[in-house]
C-alpha cells in the first residue's frame, strides 16, 4: 500500500516536468506553419488546475481549487485595474497574456506546494 502511494507522488511530481519538456516538441512543428504562438506553460494551466483539484482531493479530502480560483480571479481584477489605472486604457490580448503566464507561475507553485506539504506530512 506504501509502495503505491510513493509511486502515485512520484508520478503526478515528474509529470509537470516531463510536459513542460514533451510539449514544445510536438507543438513546434504543428504550429510554425499557421504562425501561431503557443507556448508549453500556455498548455500546461489546465492540467495543473485538475492537478490541484486532484491531488488537494486525494491527500488533504478537500480541494483546493475553489480557493486558487477565487485567488486567480482576484489577481487578475488587480491587473485589470492596475493596468488601467497606468495606461488609461485596458488591451485584452496584452491582459490575457499577462494573466495567463501568472496562472501558469501560480499554479505551478501551488501544485508543487500540495506535493511538498504531502511529503513533510508522510515523515512526519
Amino acid at each position: 500500500m506504501k509502495i503505491s502511494m510513493i509511486v502515485e507522488e512520484l508520478i503526478f511530481a515528474i509529470l509537470p516536468i516531463v510536459l513542460l519538456w514533451l510539449i514544445p516538441k510536438f507543438l513546434h512543428k504543428r504550429l510554425v506553419i499557421q504562425g501561431v504562438i503557443i507556448k508549453a506553460p500556455d498548455l500546461m494551466v489546465p492540467f495543473l488546475f485538475v492537478g490541484i483539484h486532484v491531488l488537494s482531493m486525494i491527500f488533504f479530502k478537500q480541494s483546493w481549487l475553489p480557493y486558487f480560483a477565487i485567488f486567480i480571479l482576484s489577481f487578475g481584477i488587480i491587473v485589470v485595474c492596475l493596468m488601467a489605472y497606468k495606461q488609461g486604457e485596458i488591451l485584452f490580448s496584452r491582459f490575457f497574456r499577462l494573466f495567463w503566464r501568472f496562472s501558469f507561475v501560480f499554479s505551478f507553485l501551488i501544485y508543487y506546494l500540495i506535493i511538498i506539504l504531502n511529503g513533510v506530512s508522510f515523515f512526519i
